[in-house]
Formats: C-alpha cells, structure tokens, sequence
C-alpha cells in the first residue's frame, strides 16, 4: 500500500514512466490523502500508458487523488490514472485535467476496464485517439461501473465508438448518476458517437440517471446520450440530452440506433438533430429522440422538442421505424421536421412489421378539434401518433384519460415548461423542494392492528409528525426530482413504531445533498419492525449512517424483513448500506439488494449493511 503525503510537481524536464505493465502488474493499493500531482507526463510508443499502466488484483484501489496537467501519450490503453484494469479494481474521488492521447481503448481516467468500480470522478481536459474513446474510460466491459462522476473533457475521434464518458459499453456495465458537458467529435466518417457513450452491446448494459449536454458530431450511429445501444435487457432510462447532435444516417437526439430489444424509457432529448449537406453526402434516418428504432426496441414514456432536419427518413421522435418493428408507447414529439422524402412530424416512415404505437403523440397547432380520451379527437399521423394542439398536449387530464401515469408523480408531471415532463428529470424553476404534509391519512387510527393509511407522497410526509405510530402503505408513491425528503427520526427523535409497505413501491426518494448524518426513509429508529416494502431509485447523499431504508436502527426489537431495494445511490463517509447503515442488534431477513447499487464512501460500506453488531444478523439476504 502506498500514501502520498504531499502534493507533487514534476519538473518539465522528468518524464514517468507508468508502473505496471503485462510482465508485472500493479496489485496494490494507492491513497492520495487529497494531494495533487501536477505535470504527470508519459511519452511513450506502446501500450499501457499512465500513472499505473495495468493492474490486476481484486483489491487494488487508487483513491482521493487530484492529477492536474497531465498529458499521457500512448498506443492501446491509455489512461492518466491507470491504462489497463483488469479485475476488480476501485477509483474513487479522483480528479483528472490535461491531455491523453492513444489510438485505441483511450480515456481520461482509464483505457480499458474490467470489473473496475468508479465513482466520484472528474475530468476536464481533452482526449483523442482512434476506436474506443471516452471522456472518463476508454473501453468499459464486464461489470464495469461507473457512478456519481462527470466529465468535462472534450473528446476527439475519427475510427468508432467515441463518448462523453465511454467509448465502448458492454458485457453487464453500468452508469449511474453520471454525466457529460464536453463535446464529442467524430469526424464525418466515425460511426457509433455519443454524448455519453459510443456503442452499448453484450450482455444487457444500463444507463440511469445520468446527462450529456455537450455537442455531438459523428458519421453514422450518432446520438445526444449514446450513438448505437443494443442487447435484450439494455436499457436508458431516467436520463437526457441537450447539446445538439450531427451526422450522417441513424442520428437521434438521445439515440442514434436502438434496436434487438433495448429499451429508451423516462427519458426526453432537447437538442437540434441535423446533417449539414455541405458536409454529409448522406442524410438519412434522423430523428429528435432516436434516428432509427428496430428489431423490436422499444421507446416508453419519453419525449423531444429538438428540430430535425436532412433528407430522406426524418420524423420529430424517430426518423424510421425499421422492417423488423418496434415498440413507442405514451410518448410525444414537439420537434419540427424538415426535410425531402419520407418526411413527419412523428416518423419519418416505414413502419415496419409487428410494430406498436400507444398512446403517443405530436404537437400539431394546425389540429383545432379538442381532444377528448380516449379516441375522440386529434389529428391522425401518416406514420402513426395522433396529432394534438398544444392546449390538448399541455392538458394534464387529456393525458391521463389515455393512461399516462401522473399519480402521485409515478412518471409524468406537468413541468416548468406547461408540457409533461418526466418525474425524475422534470425541469425544477427554483430548485427541489420538501413535499407539504397531507392534513389527514387515507384510514385508520395508527395502532398496530389499525395502522394508519398511506396512499400518496404527501401522507408519507405526514407520518414524521408522530413517531410512535403504525402505518401501511397502500398504493405506490413517487418523487419528482424537485422534491426532496426529509427523514423521519434522528438522533434526538427515533422512530419507534411500525411500518409495512404491503409490497408496495417507494419510487424516486432523494435527500437533502449536505453532510449530514442519519438518511433513509428513516433517520433513525429505536424499536420497531419496517417489512414488505420495495425502494427503486432513491439517492441518499450526506455524511455518516445512511441507507436506503435506515440510517441507525439501534435496538434487538428492530426487524426489516421482505425488503426489496433496487437502483438506490448512496454518497457519505461511513455506515452506509443499501438497506440499513448501522444496525446494532437489528435482525434482517428476506432481503433483496440487486447489482445496480453503488454506495460510495469511505469505511464501513456494505450491500445490504455497513456495520452490524455482534448481536445483529442477516437471513435469507
């Protein structure tokens, strides 16, 4: 293990030479103790270029380093931090700025990745090279995650698979609560080009959470977020583009190609999709939300407001919709269309076969007929969707009539903008805010055999005004992103009752971003059993003891049993657990935390627990 005391300038006239290479790896640990290395600079003629060049050992970590002025050139594998990962590594809070220069598997922070687990990380510099290229890591494969990281960094390529955080993703990798500001430039014949990532493939990949903003300009496969994604399984959801997209065929304003069964969902994209005809021979298939949709992907709940212009195939949410079909349901385009042939305002043409449309539109001031749900009304597509006026498409109830979801902020809500926005991206005017206590439950007296009644997020609220009560949720509720919990219980007040979420799911929880102790759906608890509940999407940022459920349960009578937590983020410094942070005497059973957590801190972290007691126990979890 290795600690770096004090901060480091290298002279200009010093060149390192990376540590690690495939003759001997490094295997250990480095803790920068929040020092800086400044001037960091590799030229070398192969591969495996950067402060370590390849490491491979379950246990290795680099971490609280700050890399300023580095410029790394290499050949495969190029990385200001480390240029080859290959089993089970760990970054965190690092920051990176300078150059990185390499040909293929090129990246800010990493080349090529396996296993590795990122989080807490920045960029802000530029990054060229030839085939996988990213603004953090190169190549990301095999259970690579990355997670609450960004990058600035410009990036710059003219072979394939060229991102704003990863060029390639692929074989069950994941980013989570990431994203991108840099530009991303393909050059006029690149293919596979995103503002997030290149290409998606292999065993199903997500993305959630997470932006680009940058401008993106490619070849083929190019889009606002991700320029080709692919596999049964993948899926985008929660996530946006903003910066303004280029190329030549399939070039989408959030995706360029979705096609074999992936999934866009609760997502919207705001850019202009465009093929400049001085530069592109070529301008097919662009569309405001994907360029081309086929071999049954699918697009849920999501939507553009982007412009759309090029030649053949050009529709205001998908450009074509290929022969072998695919999947739009409860989403809508705002996005003008303009082109030569095969020219609309929902897709551009060919409808392919076994295709479904649901419950979709776009904005048409030319329709006049007031829509009334669920099929009276609006101005049929020539490809599909039904056209609105906008005072139809800014009428909450005209949408919900054909079952969009708005109820207690499951998906949709009426933005800042007066259009629907989806909850967890929805556009906050102001910032987030605490939801407003119910003045009543929806039932019951708050005993145990009568537990009080919970339906929606403002009677979930309402159960922090007595702690000694029993509740039972009785209906799914959701957060917008512009609301923010506060827990029930700390360290002066416990939450001593009961809770039973009766399999019902808490969707988009979010805590205050501050350093303070004690998060969860509860703060902390002394006594008392929380059961049958299912937590999706929560982020939980602060100090020490946070989990998704609990931050602190203390007593032998705390049981959490037949919990399910799944896609929670959890940012602090020590206890922290995907179910409970600190359980003292708590017994836990029946506990489901899958693979797409990421807790991030600094001691005492766990899965399902950071710190158990000698007289707690897990079962069955």
């Amino acid at each position: 293990a290795f600690k770096l005391n004090n901060g480091i300038t290298i002279s200009t006239c010093r060149v390192w030479s990376h540590v690690g290479d495939l003759a001997g790896a490094f295997t250990g640990q480095f803790n920068g103790f929040n020092q800086t290395i400044n001037g960091l600079v590799e030229n070398s003629s192969g591969d495996y270029a950067g402060l370590f060049g390849y490491a491979d050992n379950a246990s290795v970590s680099i971490k609280d380093l700050t890399i300023n002025n580095a410029y790394i050139t290499g050949q495969k594998h190029a990385g200001a931090v480390l240029g080859y990962s290959n089993n089970g590594d760990f970054i965190d809070n690092v920051t990176v700025t300078g150059k990185i220069l390499g040909t293929n598997n090129v990246g800010s922070i990493a080349g090529y990745s396996r296993y590795l687990k990122m989080s807490s990380i920045t960029s802000n510099g530029t990054v060229m090279g030839a085939i996988s290229v990213g603004g953090l890591i190169g190549y990301q494969t095999v259970s690579t995650n990355i997670s609450t990281s960004s990058s600035a960094s410009n990036v710059i390529a003219f072979g394939s698979s060229v991102g704003g955080i990863s060029g390639v993703l692929y074989s069950n990798s994941n980013i989570t609560n990431t994203y991108a500001t840099g530009n991303v430039f393909g050059g006029e014949s690149a293919s596979s080009v995103g503002g997030l990532i290149g290409t998606s493939y292999g065993t199903p990949n997500t993305i959630t959470f997470s932006h680009a903003t940058g401008s993106v300009k490619g070849g083929s496969n190019v889009g606002g977020l991700a320029g080709e994604f692919k596999t049964v399984g993948a899926i985008i959801s929660d996530s946006y583009a903003t910066g303004n997209v280029e190329g030549n065929q399939k070039v989408g304003g959030l995706v360029g190609y979705l096609y074999s069964d992936a999934v866009a969902k609760r997502c919207y994209a705001s850019g202009n999709v465009s093929s400049p005809a001085a530069i592109y021979a070529t301008k097919d298939d662009l569309g405001g939300l994907v360029g081309r949709l086929e071999s049954r992907g699918s697009i849920i709940d999501c939507y553009s407001n982007g412009s759309v212009d090029g030649d053949s195939y050009i529709g205001g949410l998908v450009g074509q919709l290929g022969a072998t079909g695919g999947v739009i349901i409860n989403s809508y385009t705002r996005s003008a269309a303009t082109g030569n042939s095969n020219v609309d305002k929902f897709i551009g043409g060919n409808l392919g076969l076994n295709s479904l449309i649901v419950n979709s539109f776009f904005e048409d001031t030319g329709c006049g007929s007031p829509f009334t749900p669920p099929a009276t009304g609006g101005c049929a597509g020539a490809n599909g969707g039904l056209g609105l006026a906008t005072a139809d498409l800014q009428t909450q109830s005209d949408l919900s009539g054909v079952g969009w979801n708005f109820t207690n902020n499951a998906t949709w809500v009426m933005g800042g903008s007066s259009y629907p926005e989806v909850v967890t991206i929805n556009t906050c005017p102001t910032g987030s805010s605490a939801v407003a206590a119910d003045a009543t439950f929806a039932g019951g007296t708050g005993t145990s055999g009568d537990p009080y009644l919970i339906d929606s997020t403002a009677r979930l609220v309402k159960m922090g005004e007595n702690l000694t009560k029993y509740y039972k949720l009785t209906a799914n509720v959701g957060f917008s992103s512009c609301q923010h919990w506060i827990p029930i219980g700390d360290a002066t007040t416990k939450f001593t009752g009961g809770f039973d979420g009766n399999s019902k799911i808490i969707k988009g929880l979010r805590t205050i971003t501050n350093g303070s102790n004690y998060k969860g759906l509860f703060g902390y608890i002394q006594s008392g059993e929380i059961k049958n509940l299912i937590m999706e999407d929560s982020i939980i940022e602060g100090g020490a003891f946070m989990g998704t459920i609990v931050g602190r349960a203390d007593s032998a009578s705390n049981i959490f049993d037949n919990i399910t937590v799944t896609r929670t983020t959890i940012n602090g410094t020590t206890s922290l657990g995907g179910v409970v942070g600190y359980a003292l005497q708590a017994k836990l059973k029946n506990i489901t935390v899958d693979d797409y957590n990421f807790i991030n801190g600094t001691t005492d972290v766990g899965g399902v627990a950071g710190y158990l007691g000698t007289n707690a126990w897990i079962e069955n979890g």
